[in-house]
């Protein structure tokens, strides 16, 4: 049998003008956290 699980680092952010590297640093860094925390974890953020 093949088991598969997921980490996953999303944010929330308001509509408007965002630095396009800021945005991707900060999701990299919820997805890194989520993984940190172990399998099957979800980390959001606001940005």
């Amino acid at each position: 049998m093949v088991q598969a699980g997921a980490s996953i680092g999303g944010i929330v952010a308001a509509k408007g003008d965002i630095d396009r590297n800021v945005l991707l640093a900060t999701v990299d860094e919820a997805m890194y956290e989520a993984k940190a925390a172990g399998r099957n974890r979800f980390v959001e953020k606001a940005f």
